[in-house]
């Protein structure tokens, strides 16, 4: 189907919802050790994503990369790289 996301972005949104679910599920404060492996997996993901996509599915490709810098915004010492 043309425009539709690649399995590869689908992937990619999967990592966003695994991390979304090791904070809701961390105790609160978050801990340090889940804050590292959250900022880590969004870090990577973000460090593989390409500039645009090229298979026509740039809208998910933005919405993956914004949601994964904003993710790493709400976390304590998290910032976007790049």
């Amino acid at each position: 189907m043309p425009g539709a996301p690649s399995a590869a972005l689908e992937a990619d949104a999967r990592v966003i919802a695994g991390a979304l679910r090791s904070l809701a599920d961390a105790p609160r404060p978050w801990p340090p050790d889940a804050i590292e492996a959250v900022s880590a997996s969004l870090r990577e993901l973000l460090a593989g994503l390409p500039p645009r996509a090229a298979d026509g599915s740039a809208i998910v490709a933005s919405a993956v990369r914004r949601a994964a810098e904003d993710l790493l915004l709400l976390l304590p010492r998290g910032a976007p790289s790049g």
